[in-house]
């Protein structure tokens, strides 16, 4: 009888944890099974199929995918694996899994005390309201960086929420928006809005 060698399944996973919302490209890196005098035809891969489960233990399979890459988008916090099975020309199956951590993302917020201010003065802002969710023991990391864009006037990883303020020299609509990273490298950020209105003058 033959015995058919096994064809190499292999891919190059880049990340071991990414934050939910990225998205991740898996390299296929499978070998064809090694020839071996006397054994034919030539044993080649002809058959590859990825598999990705979700912390769910949601089941999408890739069948007939061909040797390419594998790209997802991780929606979901938690533990992912990704599988990618190959068969050879002689039925000879290969399966390689690796996992992934998906990180929580911090939900960034923030209150303007007053909400309408005039030119000169200076609002305040308190993003301390910002929030963490962690969906599994370990998913979330602390707060490290309160990033603030004061329509243009940048404070750059401040190490706590606020309160801070800020005096606008013109009028109008101004955007202000604050970015809070996590110690396990997630951020997310939001935009509010402020009306500086200009000055009374006082005949």
């Amino acid at each position: 009888i033959y015995v058919y060698p096994e064809p190499i399944s292999d891919f190059v996973n880049p990340e071991d944890s990414l934050c939910k919302g990225e998205s991740i490209t898996f390299t296929y890196n499978a070998n064809n099974p090694p020839n071996i005098p006397g054994i034919t035809p030539s044993q080649l891969i002809d058959s590859v199929g990825w598999r990705v489960i979700d912390p769910d233990g949601i089941i999408t399979n890739y069948t007939s995918w061909g040797p390419n890459n594998l790209s997802i988008t991780a929606n979901k916090t938690g533990y992912w694996y990704i599988s990618l099975i190959v068969k050879s020309n002689s039925d000879c199956y290969s399966i390689k899994t690796d996992s992934i951590e998906v990180f929580s993302i911090p939900i960034p917020n923030f209150t303007i005390i007053p909400d309408s201010s005039c030119i000169g003065t200076s609002p305040v802002f308190d993003g301390s309201i910002t929030s963490i969710l962690p969906s599994i023991p370990g998913n979330s990391g602390p707060i490290i960086c309160w990033d603030w864009d004061f329509h243009g006037t940048i404070i750059s990883c401040q190490t706590n929420g606020g309160p801070i303020s800020n005096t606008f020299t013109s009028s109008g609509l101004k955007n202000i928006k604050l970015i809070v990273s996590d110690e396990l490298g997630c951020s997310d950020s939001i935009i509010k809005q402020l009306t500086i209105q200009d000055s009374l003058v006082v005949d």
